[in-house]
């Protein structure tokens, strides 16, 4: 899962890469600038995904019940590249759902994390 996730992560910014981000002008009004999904697809992976891994490998090293947490990851990184693919190609709001869908597997993977930091599983 996590591989999976950093290549999503790594593909989002190289593909919302905009040299001309970059470029020195000097003109006095700054230029609008159009909505780049892509951009926005590797921001919000900034923003989710390290505390979403953070989340997976504490629920792992926790003692979370390894087949469940198995089953969770991986549908979290299935989702997560599904946003991606759906964000990119501005689809609402099978997008939103994508997300909602992802963090909820998120607080799942966190609440068989605690379950296996009490000792719940045999």
């Amino acid at each position: 899962g996590t591989v999976v996730l950093w290549f999503t992560n790594f593909y989002c910014h190289f593909k919302s890469a905009n040299p001309s981000n970059y470029a020195q002008s000097y003109e006095l009004a700054a230029p609008v600038k159009q909505f780049n999904p892509m951009e926005r697809a590797a921001t919000n992976m900034v923003e989710s995904v390290p505390l979403a891994v953070a989340v997976m490998w504490g629920a792992i090293l926790a003692g979370g019940h390894p087949q469940v947490l198995t089953v969770l990851i991986s549908i979290f990184a299935v989702v997560r590249v599904l946003f991606v693919v759906l964000y990119a190609n501005m689809v609402q709001p099978a997008r939103s759902i994508s997300f909602v869908l992802g963090q909820t597997t998120i607080l799942a993977v966190g609440v068989v994390g605690i379950l296996g930091a009490f000792d719940v599983f045999p």
